[in-house]
């Protein structure tokens, strides 16, 4: 799991997301405004009810992931590379197509990357390669 800025027109947003190692498949998306313990809190509640048994999330060294995990009973490991490298890959391949997305259709407003957030997240999205 892991989190990281996302720009278009309108300007800046948080994207989170969480990444089920062993097959690829993104487990949960959420945009939001910022970086903090409540959004932190609602992400991760999220992904647990995707996920089946106890989860353990690998994160970076953000210190907002520690309390939440603990507030939710989520095993929590840091880690720069290694198994948390699957999610900075995702990360990089979806930034290059946001990209190529705002070049040929602009969005002025943070509503509208709001909105594409939550019709990516009834779809499995996956990443193979």
């Amino acid at each position: 799991m892991d989190g990281t800025v996302v720009s278009n027109l309108a300007g800046r947003a948080y994207l989170w997301a969480a990444r089920e190692v062993r097959i690829g498949e993104v487990v949960s998306l959420q945009v939001s405004r910022g970086v903090g313990l409540g959004e932190c809190l609602r992400f991760l509640e999220r992904v647990k009810r995707g996920c089946r048994g106890r989860p353990t999330i690998y994160t970076g060294r953000g210190q907002w992931y520690v309390w939440p995990t603990k507030i939710l009973g989520i095993g929590h490991r840091r880690e720069t590379f290694g198994t948390r490298n699957s999610i900075e890959q995702w990360f990089s391949r979806l930034k290059r197509r946001i990209r190529q997305f705002n070049l040929y259709f602009p969005t002025h407003k943070t509503k509208t990357t709001e909105m594409m957030d939550k019709g990516m997240d009834s779809l499995k999205l996956t990443v193979t390669g």
